[in-house]
C-alpha cells in the first residue's frame, strides 16, 4: 500500500523541522567552543573583546587583499591566554588588551615574533554637563563621587583604574572599593556613567568615545596609565606562513589606519 499525498507531508514536516533544529545545534556548539571545535581553515587568531570593532574592520580589509583567511575569536585577555596555553597548536596570532598577556605567554615559550600595533590611554568618562565639575584624577578622591569600577580587579579593565590612581600618588582604599558601581565590562562601566547610574569612571578613550551624553576628560600621558597593545605569532602555529603575513599586515598603514580612527594611538603618547 503506497503513502498518500497528505501523509508525505505530514512526514515532511517533522523532518525538515528535525534539520534545522540539528544545524541550530552545530550553530551553537561551533559558537560556545571556538576553534577547538575543530580544524579552521584559515588563520585563527584570538584577540581582546575591547579591540574587536577595529580588528573585525583590519580582518575586513586583510581580506580585501589576501587569499588567506581570519577566523577571529573575541574575549577577555585572560581567557584568550588561558586558551593558547591549553591548545597552542590551534591558535596562530595572539592579541591581547595588554602587552602583560604577550610578555607572560613569551616567557612561557607560547609566543614567537610580536609587534606592536597601537597604544590605549585611559580617561575620565563623566556625565553630559559634568555636572560634578570634574577636572583631572585628583577630582575623583572624594565620597561624593560615586566611581564605577570593574567587578574583576585583575581584569585588563580592573586594572585601569587603580594604575591611574596609583601615578598620581592616590590609593584605590577598602571604602573606595567597597561603595563603587560595580560593572563586568568596559561597555558596562560607559553605561553606568551614561544612565546616570555613576559619576565617573577610568577607560580607555577608544571605548569611552562611543557612548553618547557623556564627556570625556583626558589625563595629561606623564601621569597616566598607557597600555600597549601587542600582536604575537604563536610558537606553534598551525599556520605559521599564512600567520606571518597577517601579523605583517597588521603593521601596515592599511591596519594603522583604523586602529588610527578606533582613537588609538600610533605613537606612545608622552614619549
Amino acid at each position: 500500500m503506497g503513502w498518500s499525498g497528505n501523509a508525505g507531508r505530514s512526514m515532511w514536516i517533522p523532518l525538515a523541522a528535525l534539520g534545522v533544529l540539528v544545524a541550530l545545534a552545530a550553530m551553537v556548539v561551533m559558537r560556545a567552543t571556538g576553534p577547538e571545535a575543530g580544524a579552521p581553515d584559515g588563520v585563527v587568531l584570538l584577540c581582546d573583546e575591547a579591540i574587536e570593532p577595529v580588528m573585525r574592520d583590519i580582518v575586513n580589509a586583510f581580506h580585501r587583499r589576501s587569499d588567506v583567511q581570519v577566523e577571529a575569536y573575541f574575549g577577555a585577555s585572560a581567557d584568550l591566554l588561558e586558551r593558547l596555553r591549553n591548545q597552542p597548536r590551534s591558535v596562530d596570532v595572539f592579541v591581547p588588551a595588554d602587552a602583560l598577556f604577550v610578555e607572560e605567554a613569551e616567557e612561557e615559550g607560547l609566543i614567537g615574533e610580536t609587534v606592536t600595533l597601537a597604544w590605549a590611554a585611559p580617561v575620565i568618562l563623566v556625565q553630559e554637563g559634568n555636572p560634578l565639575g570634574i577636572e583631572g584624577v585628583e577630582d575623583l578622591d572624594g565620597p561624593e563621587v560615586r566611581l564605577a569600577l570593574a567587578e574583576d580587579g585583575e581584569s585588563v579593565v580592573g586594572r585601569i583604574a587603580p594604575a591611574v590612581f596609583e601615578r598620581h600618588g592616590l590609593t584605590m582604599d577598602e571604602a573606595r572599593v567597597e561603595t563603587a558601581i560595580r560593572r563586568g565590562t568596559l561597555s558596562g562601566l560607559g553605561n553606568a556613567i551614561r544612565l546616570g547610574q555613576a559619576d565617573a569612571a577610568i577607560l580607555w578613550e577608544p571605548m569611552a568615545a562611543e557612548f553618547p551624553r557623556s564627556e570625556i576628560i583626558a589625563i595629561p600621558p606623564e601621569t597616566n596609565a598607557i597600555t600597549e597593545i601587542r600582536a604575537g605569532l604563536s610558537a606553534s602555529a598551525p599556520r605559521a606562513p599564512d600567520a606571518g603575513e597577517f601579523l605583517e599586515f597588521l603593521t601596515q598603514s592599511a591596519a594603522r589606519a583604523h586602529f588610527e580612527r578606533g582613537r588609538f594611538a600610533l605613537e606612545c603618547p608622552g614619549s
